[in-house]
C-alpha cells in the first residue's frame, strides 16, 4: 500500500500532495504539487506522476516521493530539488522488478544525504536499502523473505537455510547469502 499523498515540510511552509491523473483511475497516480498555504504554487511535476510516500527532506529543499515512469510503465523513486524543479530516478533500472511485485516505498530519511527505501526483490521479497544521495552509493540493510502465510525472515541473518553466495552482502560487496 502506498501511503503519504499529503505532507507537510518540516517547518509547514508547504504542502506537498498528489492530484489525480484522471477521473477513471482509483491509484492516486498523478501529478505532485507543492505550494504554500496561501496557494502559492511552488512546484508543479510536468514530465513524472507520482502516486505516493511523499518524504520532505529535514531541511525542506527536497522530496521523495514514489514515481511512476510513464516510458516504461514502472515505479521508482523521484527525488525532486525544489529549487530546480529537477526529479531523478534513484533507482533507474534497479526499478524494473517482476510485474507480481510491489512498487518500492520510502522508509525515511538517514540523516541529511540519504534515504532508506523498500524495493521489491521478487514476489515474496523486500529489500531495504540505503542510498547515498552525493554518492549515489547503495547499502543494503536488511532483506526479508516469505516463509509460509504471513512470516518474514531475514536470509541475510539465517545462513543456514540458505545458500551461500559471494557478493549479495548487506554493503552489496561482500559475502551474503541468496535464498534457494
Amino acid at each position: 500500500e502506498i501511503g503519504n499523498l499529503m505532507a507537510w515540510a518540516p517547518d509547514g511552509a508547504a504542502l506537498a500532495y498528489i492530484t489525480p491523473a484522471n477521473h477513471y483511475w482509483g491509484w492516486y497516480t498523478g501529478n505532485l504539487i507543492v505550494s504554500e498555504p496561501g496557494g502559492e504554487l511552488i512546484y508543479e511535476s510536468e514530465n513524472w506522476l507520482f502516486s505516493g510516500d511523499l518524504t520532505w527532506s529535514p531541511d525542506g529543499s527536497r522530496l521523495a516521493a514514489v514515481a511512476l515512469r510513464a516510458v516504461d510503465d514502472i515505479y521508482t523513486v523521484g527525488l525532486i530539488q525544489l529549487s530546480s524543479g529537477v526529479v531523478e530516478d534513484l533507482l533507474g533500472t534497479a526499478a524494473a522488478a517482476s510485474e507480481y511485485t510491489l512498487p518500492p516505498g520510502i522508509l525515511r530519511w538517514s540523516g541529511r544525504d540519504s534515504l532508506q527505501i523498500t524495493l521489491p526483490c521478487g514476489v515474496d521479497c523486500i529489500r531495504i536499502l540505503e542510498i547515498g544521495l552525493s554518492t549515489g552509493g547503495q547499502n543494503i540493510l536488511a532483506e526479508e523473505r516469505q516463509v509460509g502465510e504471513d512470516r518474514l525472515v531475514d536470509p541475510l541473518e539465517h545462513a543456514l537455510e540458505h545458500e551461500h553466495v559471494a557478493g549479495a552482502g548487506r554493503d552489496g560487496f561482500g559475502e551474503g547469502y541468496a535464498g534457494r
